[in-house]
This record gives C-alpha cells, sequence and structure tokens, in this order.
C-alpha cells in the first residue's frame, strides 16, 4: 500500500488523473472538462506539496535544479541582511539587541499548561456543582 501519507495519496490521485488524461478522446465532447479536472489536481498538488521541497530524515532541502530554489535562496539572503542591519542599528542606537524568541517549548512546560487548564476546569466544575446543590437542597 502505498499511500502512507496525504503527500503519498495526493502522489497516486495525481498518478491516476495522467491515467485518464492520458486516455481521454479529443473528440469527446467532455474532453475540455476532463483536462481541466485534470489541470486542477496537478495544481492542487503543486500548491499543497511542491515539487522543488525535498523533504527527508534530515529536514527539508530544496531541489537546486528547479528555479524556485533560486528564488527562496534570494530571499533568505536579504532576510539575513536585513536582520543583520536591524541589528547594528540597535547596536549603534545604544538599544540591547532583541533577544531571539525560544524556538521550543519544553515538554515539561507543555504538562504543566496542561495540568494548569484541567486542574481549572476541575475546580469549576466542582464549584458548579457545589452551588447547585447549595441552592437546589434547601428546598
Amino acid at each position: 500500500m502505498r499511500s502512507t501519507n496525504p503527500r503519498e495519496v495526493a502522489l497516486v490521485f495525481v498518478e491516476y488523473a495522467r491515467k485518464i488524461h492520458a486516455k481521454a478522446v479529443t473528440t469527446d465532447p467532455n474532453f475540455l472538462r476532463i483536462s481541466v479536472a485534470c489541470g486542477k489536481i496537478e495544481q492542487w498538488l503543486e500548491q499543497n506539496y511542491p515539487t522543488h521541497v525535498i523533504l527527508d530524515t534530515n529536514g527539508v532541502s530544496f531541489n537546486e535544479e528547479d528555479p524556485r530554489t533560486r528564488i527562496i535562496r534570494k530571499e533568505q539572503e536579504l532576510d539575513l541582511e536585513v536582520a543583520k542591519k536591524k541589528r547594528l542599528e540597535d547596536i549603534r542606537a545604544g538599544r540591547s539587541p532583541a533577544k531571539p524568541p525560544p524556538s521550543e517549548i519544553s515538554k515539561f512546560e507543555v504538562m504543566l499548561y496542561v495540568g494548569g487548564v484541567l486542574a481549572l476546569i476541575l475546580g469549576l466544575g466542582v464549584t458548579i456543582v457545589y452551588l447547585v446543590f447549595k441552592l437546589v437542597g434547601d428546598d
């Protein structure tokens, strides 16, 4: 079974759309509709799972032969230049450079948040039940 993740499902879907499109006959009155539908499937795949992005166990990499990769590289270079200029301006103006936000929240911190929310919900539930019994129980 090749459909192990959503991207693979989409690739299988496009494969069959291409087979359908290859079998379509130009004299068929619905040929244009079939072609447009197959084109929309191809566009959807390219929009949601770009072919110039390569996902592997090491992370995200880009196909260097694809022209879109050059655009991404240029944007990354421009972003770095802007960040350097901003940092230099901050240092020259005497402001302390902004610290980057933490890149990752620890599991302990997430568990604290989840535990806090559960405790809050439990406390509110117990309070509501207590008030209901207090008000209704006097009759």
